[in-house]
């Protein structure tokens, strides 16, 4: 591990935690940007470098509050537009269950600080043809349709209505979770939410996934941590075994032992795991 490496990790250490951090002698914001923008962490790496000291007049760190500035409004445009299509859900009597990015959004210090590329409502297939008019009044194109999802975009938002959580394809996670609507817990109205240890489960199912076909990165390992941060004893050991059946226990386990316990034995330390054939992606722990 290298020192952009390392201080980008406290940077994210930093700005989850909302506590100031040493970064590493030789440490240079300027070398790190490349690798921030590559992960997507922007804002996080903006906000741990405030909270580590670093001087706002700098120039790097202007960058970043430039680059940070524009994705805050980003965010808030997704935030407002998918808060617009869950009233229109609701007024319309559309069941809806958002998923992964804009409620890992909400599990965040700030809102801001996690990227989300498009927004994940899950829908029943019964209902589709109803919220086919509505969102096509609110300004949204049907970009792609496939087995378990159908893709919408407008100006402010990539929206993905899923009526499986997961495709077909992946045979022992659809399995497992259906359509998804066996994990909705009814929050009010029309509105459904999982409970904080099936959401676990799901963003882990979808970080396995990532990690086999494409790789993965800082945010993702980010994730797990800040919603493992959620959990009691009894809901880890729900997890483990309900993650046994899609035989990823191991796996868990094995991840969990990296982002989780190493750091609490080693607070002052960091490991990163280099994922072969995965480019400069890596997985971090603090």
């Amino acid at each position: 591990m290298d020192i952009t490496q390392k201080g980008i990790l406290i940077l994210i250490k930093s700005a989850v935690t909302s506590q100031g951090c040493t970064l590493p002698e030789g440490f240079s914001l300027d070398d790190a940007i490349p690798v921030i923008l590559k992960h997507r962490i922007v804002s996080l790496a903006y906000a741990g470098a405030v909270n580590c000291g670093l001087s706002r007049s700098d120039t790097a760190m202007q960058k970043l509050l430039f680059l940070s500035g524009k994705l805050m409004l980003s965010s808030e445009r997704q935030m407002t537009a998918i808060q617009n299509v869950l009233s229109a859900f609701s007024e319309n009597g559309i069941d809806h269950m958002p998923v992964k990015g804009y409620v890992m959004k909400k599990r965040y210090p700030s809102c801001d600080l996690r990227y989300m590329g498009d927004a994940d409502i899950l829908v029943r297939r019964e209902q589709y043809e109803k919220i086919v008019p509505i969102i096509e009044q609110m300004g949204f194109e049907l970009e792609e349709e496939c087995d378990h999802v159908y893709a919408w975009k407008s100006k402010e938002l990539f929206l993905e209505l899923h009526v499986k959580l997961i495709p077909s394809s992946e045979r022992l996670m659809f399995d497992y979770f259906g359509d998804g609507w066996r994990f909705a817990t009814h929050k009010n109205g029309f509105c459904y939410a999982m409970s904080e240890r099936d959401e676990f489960i799901f963003v882990f199912s979808h970080f396995v996934k990532h990690y086999r076909d494409s790789g993965i990165g800082c945010r993702h390992v980010t994730d797990l941590w800040v919603l493992d941060s959620l959990l009691d004893d009894d809901s880890r050991e729900y997890i483990s075994g309900e993650l046994k059946k899609l035989h990823l226990d191991r796996f868990y386990e094995n991840m969990m032992k990296v982002i989780i316990d190493y750091a609490k034995e080693n607070p002052n330390d960091i490991i990163v795991v280099i994922i072969p054939d995965s480019g400069d992606r890596y997985l971090s722990v603090w």
